[in-house]
């Protein structure tokens, strides 16, 4: 049995402090070295990397902006617009236009995903409570699972159904009582998109921003030759054994890459893995047969939503997903099985 849960935040210092380590390494002298700034926002560390003159204030400035959404996105957060809706009661909420935008971009997302994914899946989320029964298990306290009963129950709260828009106020209302928005699945990949648009906006040409599982490169590496930079993918469960392994590492430079797995977050229970990507059709963490999808594309924001629709669906199931998408876009995808084999897509090209 694994004696240790490590949450993502762990994990994703290791593997930012892998990144850099690679930048400074092989690094030419004739370049400003990176600046670097971190903090903890919606949970999850967020780190921002620049390489022009005068960064530091640049960089507060996206850390203001990552207070910013997480007082319209948390849902913990008394005040947030999805705390306002949790708690409206089925009234309507008006919220603002890019906490709207959002809701209504992610529903795209669960028609793609086949009704699997849901931003309308708090009844759920809540109920399985991943980080507070992992902590209680590291803490040597016992824990019990959600019955059949109140999981159905859950089921039943979840989906685009049980939430109204309109377009005219943007403003929402639950229509079915007990059901929760949650926005954790998509708000890390907007706020990096935002953040990487403020940057650019303000004339930065180079630059990594990191949060969570979340990678997006601004521009190319100033510090290498080949003017890519160096991602590496985690070993899924590496961290069990103290020390975060990067299992393959792809070169890139101005796109995301985001990773979703089942070692994220996790709890083990008579030896079986429950994880926090949750099937809202079974109410289950899912058993796809993977540990892992990471998507490369341009935008964090579907990057982020994909990687877990992705890992909902399966490898084979993903993969026709992907072919049916890659028509308008431009993506590239790493499946890595529950027995840790790496299939890179597309499978007839290699990566940079």
């Amino acid at each position: 049995m694994r004696k240790k849960h490590y949450t993502k935040l762990n994990s994703i210092i290791k593997i930012t402090l892998f990144v850099l380590c690679l930048l400074l390494v092989t690094g030419c002298a004739k370049y400003k070295s990176p600046v670097s700034k971190s903090g903890v926002y919606f949970d999850t560390l967020i780190s921002v990397t620049l390489y022009e003159k005068n960064s530091s204030k640049l960089i507060d400035e996206c850390f203001l902006l990552a207070e910013k959404y997480e007082n319209l996105f948390s849902k913990t957060k008394e005040g947030s617009d999805v705390y306002k809706v949790n708690h409206s009661n089925s009234k309507w909420v008006k919220l603002d236009s890019e906490t709207y935008s959002l809701i209504k971009r992610s529903l795209y997302y669960e028609d793609l995903s086949g009704g699997r994914f849901s931003v309308m899946c708090g009844a759920l989320t809540e109920l399985w409570d991943i980080n507070a029964k992992s902590d209680a298990i590291n803490n040597g306290k016992s824990i019990s699972l959600p019955t059949s009963a109140k999981i159905s129950s859950a089921r039943s709260l979840c989906g685009k159904d049980t939430i109204e828009l309109d377009d005219s106020t943007e403003s929402v209302r639950i229509t079915v009582n007990g059901a929760k928005l949650d926005l954790g699945a998509v708000a890390k990949g907007y706020i990096a998109d935002k953040i990487k648009e403020f940057l650019i906006s303000n004339g930065v040409t180079s630059g990594i921003i990191e949060l969570g599982g979340n990678v997006l490169l601004i521009g190319e590496n100033p510090l290498k030759e080949d003017r890519f930079y160096n991602i590496g993918i985690s070993a899924p469960f590496s961290d069990d054994k103290g020390s975060t392994d990067i299992i393959t590492s792809v070169k890139e430079k101005d796109t995301s890459i985001v990773t979703s797995g089942n070692y994220q977050r996790y709890f083990e229970y008579d030896g079986k893995i429950y994880h926090h990507i949750i099937d809202i059709t079974t109410g289950y963490p899912v058993d796809s047969a993977l540990n892992s999808v990471s998507v490369i594309t341009k935008s964090s924001l579907d990057a982020d939503a994909l990687s877990t629709v992705l890992f909902l669906l399966g490898k084979e199931k993903g993969v026709k997903l992907l072919d049916s998408l890659s028509s308008n876009n431009d993506y590239s995808a790493i499946f890595i099985d529950n027995e840790n084999n790496i299939t890179f897509y597309p499978q007839t090209e290699s990566l940079p």
